[in-house]
Parts: C-alpha cells; sequence; structure tokens
C-alpha cells in the first residue's frame, strides 16, 4: 500500500488513529513522504508534517481533527482526490457546544466526555449528557467566574475544583486584575489564580 493509500485510509475513518500513527513511526515511505515540502500553516511550522504527527500526543481528542485537517490539506495540495471522515470532529464539537460561555473545557475532560457518549443515543441524549455532566463536575458557589483572560479553571488530576469566588485585585497591579479562589474537596485545600488585563 503506497503512503497516499495508507493516509486515504486513515482520512476516511477506515483506520483509526493509533494505528496510523504506529505505520507513521515504523513505515519509512511514510515518514518520506510526510517530510516533503509542504507549506501547510500551521501544521508545518516546525518543518514538514512528519515532524508535526511526532509532537503530536494521540491521547488528546483534537489531535485526531488536527491531523485529518493536515492531511487533508496535503492531499488537496497535490491534486489527490480523497474523502475525510468528520465524525470525530462533530463529537468534539458537541463536546464545546455543551460547555457554559465561562468555562474552556481541559482536553483531559473532553476526551471523558466523549468517552460518556458512546453508550448514548442521538445528539440531543449526548448534549444533555455532557451539560449535565459539566453542571455536576464544575461547581460555584454563588456565580461563575468572570474571567479576565481564557477560561483557566483549576483541576486536581482529573477533578475540576470547587469556585468560591473572586477579588478585585487592580490596587495590586498597574492594570485590571483579578484572584480567582477556588476549594479542592479532596484535600480541603485552596488555590488562588491571578489574572492581569
Amino acid at each position: 500500500m503506497t503512503p497516499t493509500e495508507k493516509i486515504i485510509e486513515y482520512l476516511e475513518g477506515r483506520v483509526p488513529l493509533s494505528e496510523f500513527y504506529t505505520q507513521v513511526l515504523y513505515d519509512e515511505a511514510l515518514q518520506t513522504f510526510l517530510e516533503q515540502d509542504a507549506s501547510i500553516p500551521p501544521y508545518t511550522n516546525p518543518g514538514n508534517l512528519f515532524l508535526y504527527i511526532m509532537d503530536e500526543d494521540v491521547s488528546k481528542p483534537a489531535t485526531d481533527i488536527n491531523l485529518r485537517d493536515a492531511l487533508s490539506k496535503l492531499l488537496t495540495a497535490l491534486g489527490v482526490e480523497h474523502q475525510t471522515d468528520t465524525s470525530s470532529l462533530k463529537t468534539y464539537g458537541l463536546a464545546l457546544d455543551a460547555s457554559p460561555a465561562w468555562l474552556s473545557l481541559p482536553e483531559s475532560y473532553i476526551k471523558t466526555l466523549i468517552a460518556g457518549f458512546e453508550t448514548l443515543g442521538d445528539k440531543r441524549e449526548k448534549l444533555a449528557f455532557a451539560k449535565d455532566k459539566i453542571a455536576k463536575d464544575f461547581r460555584y458557589l454563588k456565580k461563575p467566574p468572570r474571567w479576565l483572560q481564557s477560561a483557566s479553571w483549576p483541576l486536581d488530576g482529573e477533578a475540576p475544583l470547587v469556585f468560591v469566588g473572586q477579588l478585585d485585585a487592580s490596587d495590586l497591579a498597574h492594570d485590571t486584575a483579578q484572584i480567582y479562589v477556588f476549594f479542592n474537596p479532596r484535600d480541603r485545600g485552596v488555590r488562588t489564580l491571578m489574572q492581569v488585563a
């Protein structure tokens, strides 16, 4: 099987990411094909697609989406006709749709949500499951955080901490600043973080 055929097999969803990644590791012809000079930003910023793939963590759901996009763009640039399975993109999007605006879900948490989708039926049922799980896991005492920058909810392992509240700390900084206070139910400790805008 040629490198192009192996890539098409993966893009069409006939080969899972883990198997394709193993092929990239051990198939020299596939490695050479991926090392060719192709400008596909941001994927080729490290040099070439082979280096990009080697830098990726295949356990993260976003890796599958990004890798399909990069390889699809490569084949399109080379004039190779192909189809791309978008099921992982749709599933990932569903997890993001369930997330409230004040939360940026960590990849590890998205992976857990997606694993929970496997036994569920339609899109509505999966969305309800995800919203319910997020509401149970990302708890706050009175109000959710109002982030000055991107959301940065701390975890203890895979468990989100409980948001207690935030304090205006602008007098301590040269700009607008907030201190966010979180409680860890596991060890009964408190964790704080500060954002400045």
